[in-house]
């Protein structure tokens, strides 16, 4: 297949198998063809299929079936197809989507079996990856086909670049990026953009929400290190963005300005993020577009700009800024919000047992030590909306339990450290390193996972929490639980 024909966009007229819209999953019809196009008529044997984001196997499905479809099966004697995930339910977008498509799930729970089951007919072409991908490291294997849709923070997307990258073909390879239509991920248009000149756009739209290149130049060590690292300055980013939006068609060109609207606004570069809003508006009727960069600009001017700009008030308690996807109702929180340094408006509760599928269990609730002493059986969850650099959390227990707990993390970002506690471990803190914002108090945004015993008995108790900002102020609340160990 030649580039010519690539270039053609010949997914646009083509009529994939029904078999493509079985799996379910978040991908548009669109896309579903153009990957099954990509596996059958443009994967030459040259390289493998990386499938960085699998979710529940609809992506992975589809570049399968056409690969197969076009007689390759295997590459150099092992599987074709490589799929990433977590494939634990660790956002609730994510398991808002999948109890809608296929079972109710909760957090913390896996759905690997649920991919295996999507792509069962598949199983031997396909390799799975599961787990934290920043600790994943790339077999080395050259890449024919990358499609990236696990850049939901800028760590996940330099070293999905530092892994993947270096193993491209130049005039094979074809790069799909699937969050290229939320503005909440700028470091995607970034460093696509700062690689323009070995990249070619192939098509700039699949619905839902995909961008396809084809890599037509060696990349430089040097390049993809600066990716990896993402040193680059603020105003390397936005005159990235900028030199995008300038050679940008009028179909994508909104969006694009939205995206840079959103890095100034991570930048704290407010005023000039209001210019653009307000030039943004005088071209566009906002308010009467359901486009899904007009949804996230209204989000970003009703939240973000007044809370930066100090106009928020302390009675909302929440802040809706959030990406969606086109995909029904489920709304996918992605917006990375951590440059914000804003103390805690509200901190909230969750007792849960340690086993996947007990969440959500609210104070007053049973947990269950199924050891009846030590720290393995039961835990107490605190979740919290938002935290600045410097805050302190204090959790403290009487009536004799012991606490012990782990860093916080949001998704795969360290944001909060455990100081050390006290002996009798009837006092854990933790200190926050980063700052954590988000839109509701409701969602889990960090949760300290706080472990608890010796319990023999049902035992009630108390748990206080204090939180003390970088002021000095501090907030107080408590916590009843009752905590039931193995008779």
């Amino acid at each position: 297949m030649r580039v010519e024909n690539l270039r053609a966009k010949p997914w646009k007229n083509f009529a994939a198998p029904p078999e493509v819209h079985l799996p379910k999953g978040m991908l548009g019809a669109e896309e579903r063809t153009c990957f099954y196009w990509l596996g059958r008529f443009w994967l030459s044997g040259a390289g493998c299929v990386v499938d960085a984001g699998a979710f529940i196997g609809a992506s992975a499905y589809c570049f399968a079936s056409g690969a197969r479809d076009g007689g390759k099966q295997s590459f150099k004697g092992g599987r074709l197809v490589h799929s990433y995930d977590y494939f634990e339910v660790i956002d609730e977008y994510v398991g808002q989507s999948i109890s809608k498509e296929i079972r109710p799930i909760n957090l913390g729970d896996p759905y690997l079996e649920i991919f295996k089951s999507q792509t069962a007919p598949y199983e031997r072409m396909i390799q799975t990856y599961a787990g934290d991908f920043l600790t994943k490291k790339w077999n080395g294997l050259p890449i024919e086909i990358l499609f990236i849709d696990v850049a939901k923070t800028q760590n996940l997307n330099s070293h999905c670049c530092a892994q993947f990258f270096p193993q491209l073909i130049p005039g094979r390879s074809v790069v799909i990026q699937q969050d290229y239509y939320h503005c909440w991920h700028p470091y995607i248009h970034v460093s696509m953009e700062f690689f323009s000149d070995e990249f070619e756009l192939i098509d700039e739209r699949v619905p839902f929400q995909s961008r396809v290149w084809l890599l037509t130049k060696p990349l430089s060590r040097e390049k993809i290190a600066r990716i990896s690292k993402y040193d680059l300055s603020a105003s390397e980013r936005i005159g990235l963005i900028d030199r995008l939006i300038e050679k940008s068609s009028p179909e994508s060109r909104a969006m694009l300005e939205v995206v840079r609207v959103w890095q100034l606004c991570l930048d704290k570069n407010i005023s000039l993020a209001q210019t653009y809003i307000e030039e943004i508006r005088k071209n566009h009727d906002v308010d009467q577009i359901n486009d899904l960069w007009a949804r996230q600009l209204r989000e970003i001017e009703t939240v973000s700009i007044r809370k930066l700009s100090g106009n928020i008030g302390r009675q909302s308690g929440q802040s809706p800024v959030r990406g969606y996807i086109d995909s029904g109702s489920v709304q996918q929180p992605q917006a990375d919000l951590s440059y914000f340094e804003n103390v805690p408006e509200k901190v909230e509760f969750v007792v849960s047992g340690i086993r996947p599928g007990t969440w959500p269990l609210f104070p007053g609730c049973t947990v269950r030590n199924p050891h009846g002493t030590g720290f393995g059986g039961g835990g107490i969850k605190v979740k919290f909306a938002e935290a600045s650099p410097g805050m302190l959390l204090t959790i403290r227990a009487i009536d004799d339990i012991m606490l012990d707990g782990s860093d916080v993390y949001v998704g795969n970002r360290l944001v909060g450290r455990v100081l050390e506690a006290p002996k009798d471990q009837s006092c854990i803190e933790v200190s926050f390193v980063e700052g954590v914002y988000f839109e509701l108090a409701s969602k889990i945004v960090g949760s300290l996972a706080l472990t608890c015993g010796p319990v023999r008995k049902t035992q009630s108790s108390t748990i206080l929490v204090s939180v003390t900002d970088a002021d000095g102020d501090v907030t107080d609340t408590s916590v009843q639980v009752s905590v039931q160990g193995r008779r």
